[in-house]
């Protein structure tokens, strides 16, 4: 029974991604501004790189909170502890990509809020410190 509900988690969350997919891409007007203010914007190597590095960490903070629900539906506390490590691993890596343009204080704000939101998403409606915001620490 544990092994089926990570794989049904996961191909609900597919369903529901792949589903959303188109309306999300859909807008109330034809999108030409858009396409118009992205082929404005300068291009460059260092540019394209940026967005990569930011879209990859981005994609490993959903890639490992999903690990961490999956874990945490199938009762896997190792497994749930694991991911939780690279859940603030990866908070602080988003966080450290914005202190080149930002500074320390937006690195410092981006990860605390990164922190509260993770915490608050862990233990819904708990008003104690709870593990996760501990680990943030």
């Amino acid at each position: 029974m544990q092994k089926i509900i990570p794989t049904a988690f996961t191909a609900i969350s597919a369903f529901v991604l792949l589903a959303a997919a188109p309306a999300v891409g859909a807008s109330a007007h034809d999108g030409q501004h858009h396409v118009a203010a992205a082929n404005d914007s300068v291009q460059t190597p260092k540019v394209t790189a940026t967005r990569a590095a930011l879209r990859d960490l981005w994609l490993g903070h959903v890639f490992w909170v999903r690990n961490v629900v999956v874990g945490t539906l199938a009762k896997n506390e190792a497994e749930t502890s694991a991911a939780e490590k690279q859940v603030v691993g990866n908070a602080k890596a988003i966080a450290g990509a914005i202190e080149p343009c930002y500074g320390p204080k937006a690195k410092d704000a981006l990860f605390d809020l990164l922190a509260k939101h993770y915490g608050e998403r862990r233990h819904p409606g708990s008003q104690q410190q709870c593990r996760a915001d501990r680990r943030f620490a």
